[in-house]
């Protein structure tokens, strides 16, 4: 680890000073994921301390970037992170539910007592510092609503008095967030909860061949009025104010890290209360997430310091 720290203040320096952030970001953050894929699967058990070792030398190499990338930015006018849903992405932050690090806390007691690795073995170290570096980076992006409004005070101004909440998620189909949130979102109570959804457009896939609409999509579609679907086709910050000029209660994400746009659109404050829903059951780290919704079956009551919402 001496190494690692050691390298980590001369890398970040290059990386920010070439012009190099976004590229580099997009691959630390996925270079130690398969490490574990690939080697646990043919392990024998005397050679399973070296995979887990070397996984926690990476992910502690990655930790060590973040933090030096971050202090140098914080002081330099050379860091920038153009657009980082599309040059960086969020592959890095989804494979890193796949490494099970965290789960060395109640099986691996030795790996915990080691110097250095208490803050590498919590699951949302590394999303949260790729937040603050990206908020750090981009300070110009309009992250906070301005001037904050509480639900209450969205409450007051509404006739009806129903609780305005919306759903967001670019898998709203025959995928597995889709199948987890369909019926939740057409089933919910119209008397409590005025319901938004919030996609993309549904023809539109990274695989031009392939027609996103399907009956859970129709299912979703007949659930709402017209005028509550919302389609995001414009960049990052236009979208933010699209979302914002909702005026929500509440908004659920139903997945956090499948999609590079939602997962740094939700880095915004976009309403007074934001939920990560288990549509990918790993903690976002993001202090704009509030809560995440699981279940007792999912995670042990002793796991609540691995996750970044209550």
């Amino acid at each position: 680890f001496s190494y690692v720290v050691s390298s980590s203040d001369r890398i970040a320096t290059f990386v920010a000073y070439k012009g190099l952030l976004s590229y580099f970001l997009s691959i630390a953050l996925q270079v130690s994921a398969p490490t574990v894929l690939d080697t646990s699967l043919n392990c024998e058990s005397n050679e399973e301390d070296a995979w887990i070792w070397e996984t926690l030398i990476l992910r502690g190499w990655i930790v060590n970037v973040l933090d030096s990338v971050f202090s140098y930015c914080q002081t330099s006018l050379l860091c920038s992170l153009d657009d980082p849903a599309f040059t960086v992405g969020a592959r890095g932050l989804f494979l890193l539910a796949y490494q099970g690090l965290g789960l060395l806390e109640q099986s691996r007691k030795s790996y915990v007592d080691v110097d250095d690795l208490s803050n590498i073995l919590i699951d949302w170290t590394v999303p949260n510092k790729y937040y603050q570096l990206v908020r750090t980076i981009n300070f110009h992006y309009p992250w906070e609503i301005d001037p904050p409004l509480l639900p209450t005070v969205y409450q007051s101004i509404r006739s009806q008095g129903r609780r305005r909440v919306g759903f967001l998620s670019f898998f709203l189909r025959r995928h597995s967030v889709g199948r987890l949130l369909a019926t939740i979102i057409a089933t919910i109570d119209r008397n409590i909860f005025d319901v938004f959804i919030i996609s993309k457009s549904p023809v539109r896939s990274e695989r031009n061949d392939k027609n996103m609409v399907d009956d859970i999509t129709t299912y979703l579609y007949a659930s709402v009025p017209s005028n509550r679907w919302l389609t995001l086709n414009e960049g990052l910050a236009q979208s933010v104010e699209v979302v914002r000029q909702l005026q929500l209660d509440a908004l659920v994400f139903g997945d956090l890290f499948m999609d590079s746009f939602v997962t740094h659109l939700a880095m915004f404050r976009l309403a007074p209360i934001q939920v990560a829903f288990w549509g990918h059951p790993f903690t976002s780290g993001f202090p704009s997430m509030d809560y995440f919704i699981t279940s007792d079956f999912f995670e042990p009551s002793d796991r609540s310091h691995q996750f970044s919402e209550q």
